[in-house]
């Protein structure tokens, strides 16, 4: 499953990360309007943070309640196990897959993130099987910063879950070594491990 980010739509997805590989894509709308797309929840900055996507509680409950529905609906219809699921989300949606991830690690096999971070306010659950999480992000990228990507992976690793960061010299985009490493990332967590042709993915 492909989460997008704030503003974006779910048709944009696929452009900014073409994996072409033998999986199902599910990417959700997210729920809320925000010129020229939509957004998962409205951004509330805290005083004093340089980080502008922290956000309240309640919408990031909404968003991660929401997910975690069509996550299982889409595995039901699939007949996916959360073995055979990828969650991926990219700005704002890579910060809602990590919340999800975080709360719901029984729900997924494995979550990358790009240019996005866990949220400070979430505490990240272990697992009886450990989650595969890849946490990428750019060191020009404003709307984050390399203490939210390191606490990111620290985060989840602390939990028991196996983590893996990468900062990139680029900004807050999806560029062509990040595509790589995600569809590398996914051979590597799911389809090569369980031989499936299907997953639940970006």
């Amino acid at each position: 499953m492909a989460l997008h980010g704030y503003g974006a739509t779910e048709t944009q997805f696929s452009t900014l990360m073409p994996l072409d590989l033998p999986i199902v894509t599910v990417v959700p709308r997210a729920p809320h309007t925000v010129e020229p797309g939509f957004g998962w929840w409205t951004p509330e900055p805290l005083a004093g943070e340089e980080l502008i996507d922290l956000a309240p509680t309640a919408g990031v409950d909404a968003a991660v309640a929401r997910v975690v529905e069509i996550i299982e609906a889409a595995q039901i219809y699939h007949r996916f196990s959360p073995a055979d699921t990828v969650l991926i989300g990219y700005s704002q949606g890579s910060s809602l897959a990590l919340s999800v991830a975080a709360r719901h690690p029984e729900r997924i096999a494995a979550v990358a993130s790009v240019a996005g971070f866990l949220l400070p306010t979430e505490r990240v659950r272990s697992s009886t099987t450990p989650l595969q999480v890849l946490v990428m992000n750019g060191s020009y990228d404003t709307l984050t910063s390399a203490a939210a990507h390191s606490a990111s992976v620290e985060r989840f690793a602390e939990a028991g879950h196996q983590a893996a960061g990468h900062v990139d010299p680029v900004p807050h985009v999806i560029d062509d070594v990040q595509v790589r490493r995600t569809r590398d990332f996914v051979l590597n967590s799911v389809i090569e491990r369980t031989a499936s042709p299907g997953l639940e993915c970006d």
